[in-house]
C-alpha cells in the first residue's frame, strides 16, 4: 500500500509550488548555499531570480556553486570568502555588500544575508536571500558627491559660513570661521556659541 507515501509526495509537491510561487513575486533571489567540508560549495535550492542577480540558472549551480562565485568582483572576492568562513567557523549570521562583474563589463552591487545551521556530516547550510542594491549604491554615491561639492563650495567663501541645529550647537564651518573663533572646526563642532564667547555676546548670537 502506497497512498501514504503517494499523500507525502503530493505534499512535499505542493510546499515546493507553494514556495517557488511567493519567491517569484520576492526582487531577490532566495537560496539555500551548502559549503561542504572539503571546501566545495553548491546552492541546492535557488529561486528563478538567480538568473537575474548572478545569470545562471538554478540548475547550474545546484551541485556546483563555482560559476556563480566566478562572477565576483576580483577586489571581493577575498573579503566576501573571508566573511562566509567566518559566518560557518562562529555559525553566526552572515550579511555582506559585495560587487559581481558580469562578462560584457557590468558591475552590480548586491546585499546578501544567511543564517548558517550545522549539518551533520559538518557541512554548513544557509538559508537566505541576496538583493541587487546597485541603484541604492549609485543614489548613496550622489549624495556623497553631492556633499563634497558642497562641502568644497562653502570652503571656498571668503565670509564667515556656518551651520548650526535648532540649539544652537554648531554641526559644521568654513576655514574663515575657524579663523573667527581660533579653533578648528572638529573642536567647533558640538559646541555653542557659550563654549568661545561671553554669555552676554553668546545670548545675542
Amino acid at each position: 500500500d502506497i497512498s501514504k507515501r503517494k499523500r507525502d509526495e503530493a505534499y512535499r509537491n505542493e510546499l515546493l509550488e507553494r514556495l517557488q510561487r511567493i519567491s517569484e513575486q520576492v526582487p531577490g533571489v532566495i537560496y539555500q548555499y551548502l559549503l561542504r567540508p572539503d571546501g566545495t560549495s553548491c546552492f541546492p535550492y535557488a529561486s528563478k531570480a538567480i538568473e537575474k542577480i548572478y545569470r545562471v540558472r538554478p540548475e547550474q549551480v545546484k551541485d556546483d556553486a563555482s560559476q556563480a562565485l566566478a562572477i565576483l568582483h576580483p577586489d571581493d572576492v577575498e573579503r566576501v570568502a573571508n566573511s562566509i568562513r567566518m559566518s560557518a567557523q562562529q555559525l553566526t549570521m552572515w550579511r555582506e555588500e559585495y560587487r559581481v562583474k558580469f562578462d560584457d563589463g557590468s558591475v552590480h552591487w548586491l546585499l546578501g544575508n544567511a543564517s548558517p545551521h550545522l549539518e551533520q556530516d559538518g557541512a554548513v547550510l544557509w538559508h537566505g536571500f541576496i538583493a541587487d542594491i546597485t541603484d541604492q549604491k549609485r543614489v548613496e554615491q550622489q549624495l556623497i558627491d553631492s556633499e563634497l561639492r558642497q562641502r568644497t563650495l562653502i570652503r571656498a567663501i571668503p565670509d564667515l559660513v556656518w551651520l548650526k541645529d535648532t540649539e544652537g550647537v554648531y554641526l559644521s564651518c568654513n576655514p574663515r570661521f575657524e579663523q573667527f573663533f581660533g579653533a578648528s572646526e572638529n573642536v567647533i563642532v558640538g559646541k555653542t556659541d557659550y563654549d568661545f564667547v561671553d554669555p552676554e555676546l553668546a545670548d545675542a548670537f
